[in-house]
């Protein structure tokens, strides 16, 4: 648990449960102002590049003075009306004010601050900034230039110490924002006060157990920037189009770095919207999968309302995921309007049922049709081509700020994302440029060191490497140099998940050196001008669901893989008709030495790769061959055949009609054809199953079921997700039911994992503790290094010599 906690429920979490719970909306269906028949030569036309700031509600026929009217009354009720949350402190100060939770936190600060440099309100900007920097922000410690989340405004006293990344976001951005509005010599120097907070953060190192807001690892924005909770997120705090324009005008020498974070926020949010309703859940690992919390069950409640409006703003303001993000507009209001337009509720499971257990906003647990979801919903329109798409526009129309029926009422977080998106509809909330007529800003040295073009490199060509090629070449530290002769393009990188951006040198080549790179194999590929091809210098691997570049990086431990004087048994590729697929399909199969001098029989390992990849993978990229002729040479394993074979089975790998055409595949065709064709021992004590990721899917949905076929079993890197709760509640039933008989027939399940940064984990925990709750026997084990193929050598490693004892 960090540090910074509140009461039961982590810090951010007072703040985000009272942040979040606390709004409730007042939604109020009154009608006002019906739109009036459009006159199309005085309304803006839909923008078709980005950076085109839409005035869908202009577009929608109403008048701009009743547009402007709407939006000053908004700005009236939240700032100054008797119902604000904004409150001016002296001569020079002013807060922000969660009033229904009686503390001021930086969520509301950072916005107030944003909308005010988008009206161009200096004074209040000015204002909140002052209040915040004096009585928030550390000046000294671990915390230096970081926030303290919240605030008694009356007292002044800390609520905590804790940071909530998402306030250093708004204040960063809005900061740089008010620099080019406005310029740095009115007061504030506003370009240094976001440095500021952009260099303390770039200084955090864990000392004190304080890190940098984002996840350097994962290249993307931490729940909290402390403890354990720096190893998760919130999809509502993925805001690429802020992270674009840091890289435009932060200049601090991290512009590519923050550019990657832009790119890897919205893959992000792919995976973490549900793929049918486009709901997500307010917290989540860095893989998209939902993150479990003690206080709550994941489910798509108050945080979530803001996710559509961000991939609105990114939409307009940059346009560099537009298929995806039309899409996601679709599914998302699609959902909303299935559930009425009038009466959607404000929380759902992501797979659009009413969850159980129902998030209250400060003291009321209720849900309703809240005013906060209608205004983001709405932002969704600027994305969303359908025409009916505007029904949304005018729900925001004729909503009003006011209390419910029943006294409830949170002019805060509802009435906040309210004139954030009319601020989004009428095209008022823009991507703020230097002013023409402002001086440049002088700016800090930059903290990154570039590589000379025409340095030398002195390293190792890559085991990986085509025969005669140089690059890439294995430095000093596991750090690689890579070199590519692309004359006429005008941009190069290098993506090894990190993307390194490449200097051309007088001669058209374009050279660059990583970092540490850790041990074994790696996929990347290079970007010439935007275009992801294969390195021609490098082996080609199938991964990642098409052909890239590899490289394979030596280390200390990968002894148990070399190529040694040892007995070398053999991969061969064999190809049979499937009648589940009616097609021609292959597996490859690995005979130990001595296979074809010998008469007897061998145990058979099936063995399953993952997504993405395909019977190949195990063969060339996992190095089964080398694992098994070293243990088998060193008698630490069985000779054995093991059965590569391709797990795609059409329509992904990870519904149940796939899982149910493998099973068929492995039972009904794979297994006879071995049986027939190879001297293959028979019986579930002479037969495994294991895979990697959805492999090791495959192998807990057709492996535990059919114990009497096979008697030992390896799930590396795996568990069930959460979107599959139907089958593996099923498994867990027949688990329950058939107990005694599975024990019997199963010798052995064995489970590994990358360790904590493994994608898989948090799932794969989450299965274990039913299995423990079921007092299902299995063996654990954890290879640190991720969902990566040295992980799944180790586990190969492993995993083999306990077979076929």
């Amino acid at each position: 648990m960090p540090s910074n906690l509140l009461s039961p429920v982590p810090d951010r979490l007072a703040g985000c449960l009272p942040v979040l719970l606390t709004m409730l909306l007042l939604s109020s269906l009154t009608a006002s102002a019906q739109p009036k028949k459009r006159n199309t030569e005085g309304a803006n036309k839909p923008a078709s590049q980005p950076g085109v700031f839409r005035n869908l509600l202009r577009e929608a026929g109403y008048q701009q003075a009743a547009i402007d009217e709407k939006v000053n009354k908004a700005w009236y009720d939240i700032f100054e009306g008797p119902q604000r949350v904004y409150f001016e402190v002296g001569d020079s100060m002013a807060y922000v004010s969660d009033v229904k939770n009686h503390d001021a936190r930086t969520e509301g600060l950072s916005y107030g601050m944003m909308i005010a440099v988008q009206l161009n309100k200096k004074d209040q900007f000015d204002r909140i900034w002052r209040w915040s920097k004096k009585y928030l922000q550390h000046q000294t410690g671990p915390r230096e230039g970081y926030f303290a989340w919240s605030i008694d405004p009356k007292t002044l006293k800390k609520n905590s110490e804790g940071s909530a990344s998402d306030g250093e976001l708004y204040y960063i951005t809005s900061l740089l924002f008010a620099a080019n509005r406005w310029g740095n010599n009115t007061g504030i120097h506003y370009y240094n006060e976001a440095r500021r907070i952009l260099d303390a953060m770039w200084k955090k190192d864990g000392t004190g157990n304080i890190y940098n807001l984002i996840n350097t690892e994962h290249k993307q924005i931490t729940f909290v920037p402390e403890g354990n909770n720096y190893n998760w997120t919130d999809p509502s705090y993925h805001l690429p189009a802020f992270y674009e324009v840091w890289a435009l005008y932060a200049k601090d020498g991290h512009e590519q770095f923050y550019r990657d974070c832009a790119d890897t926020a919205r893959v992000f949010l792919h995976r973490a919207c549900h793929p049918v309703t486009g709901l997500n859940t307010d917290y989540a690992e860095f893989s998209g999968q939902p993150h479990p919390t003690r206080w709550m069950p994941p489910a798509f409640r108050y945080d979530s309302w803001r996710v559509p409006m961000n991939i609105a703003m990114d939409y307009t303001w940059f346009g560099k995921d537009k298929r995806w993000q039309e899409d996601y507009a679709r599914r998302f209001q699609g959902f909303l309007r299935s559930k009425g337009m009038d009466s959607y509720e404000d929380q759902f499971n992501v797979d659009g049922s009413r969850p159980d257990f129902i998030l209250q906003a400060g003291p009321v647990k209720k849900l309703r049709h809240s005013i906060g979801l209608v205004s983001t919903a709405a932002t969704a329109s600027l994305i969303n081509k359908e025409k009916n798409s505007k029904d949304f526009v005018q729900a925001i129309w004729q909503a009003k700020l006011e209390p419910y029926e029943d006294g409830y009422f949170d002019p805060y977080y509802d009435g906040l994302l309210y004139l954030f998106s009319l601020l989004h509809l009428s095209g008022k909330y823009q991507l703020i440029k230097p002013s023409a007529n402002l001086p440049a800003v002088a700016v800090a040295p930059s903290t990154v060191k570039e590589a000379r073009p025409d340095q030398d490199q002195h390293g190792e060509r890559a085991a990986t490497n085509v025969r005669s090629a140089a690059y890439p070449q294995i430095m000093p530290g596991s750090r690689v140099a890579f070199r590519i002769k692309a004359p006429e393009a005008q941009k190069v990188q290098v993506d090894l998940g990190r993307k390194y951006e490449m200097l051309r040198d007088t001669g058209g080549y374009w050279k660059v050196t990583t970092d540490s790179i850790s041990e074994g194999f790696h996929y990347y590929s290079l970007l010439i001008d935007g275009v992801a091809l294969a390195d021609p210098a490098s082996e080609t691997f199938y991964g990642m669901g098409r052909m890239a570049s590899g490289i394979e990086i030596p280390f200390s431990g990968g002894d148990y893989y070399a190529v040694k004087d040892v007995p070398h048994g053999e991969i061969r590729i064999k190809r049979y008709f499937s009648t589940v697929t009616n097609s021609w399909r292959r597996f490859y199969i690995y005979t130990p030495p001595g296979y074809e001098s010998a008469a007897q029989h061998y145990p058979v390992l099936y063995l399953l790769h993952g997504g993405g990849e395909d019977e190949r993978g195990w063969a060339t990229q996992g190095k089964t061959d080398l694992i098994m002729d070293n243990l088998i040479a060193s008698k630490q394993a069985r000779p054995m055949l093991i059965v590569m074979m391709d797990g795609n089975m059409g329509g992904g790998g990870f519904g149940e009609q796939a899982l149910v055409n493998f099973e068929n595949e492995l039972k009904q065709v794979v297994v006879p054809f071995v049986e027939s064709n190879y001297r293959a021992g028979k019986g579930a004590a002479n037969r495994a199953l294991a895979g990697l990721s959805m492999g090791g899917l495959q192998t807990l949905y057709a492996g535990i079921k059919n114990t009497d076929l096979f008697g030992y079993l390896g799930v590396f890197s795996s568990g069930w997700l959460p979107m599959q709760q139907a089958i593996s509640e099923a498994q867990y039933l027949f688990i329950k039911n058939n107990k005694a008989a599975i024990e019997q027939n199963l010798q052995l399940l064995w489970i590994g994992m990358g360790g904590k940064e493994d994608i898989a984990y948090n799932n794969c925990k989450l299965m274990l503790a039913r299995f423990d709750e079921l007092q299902f026997k299995y063996q654990y084990s954890e290879y640190p290094g991720g969902h990566t193929w040295p992980v799944w050598r180790n586990n190969l490693y492993s995993f083999a010599p306990l077979l076929f004892k």
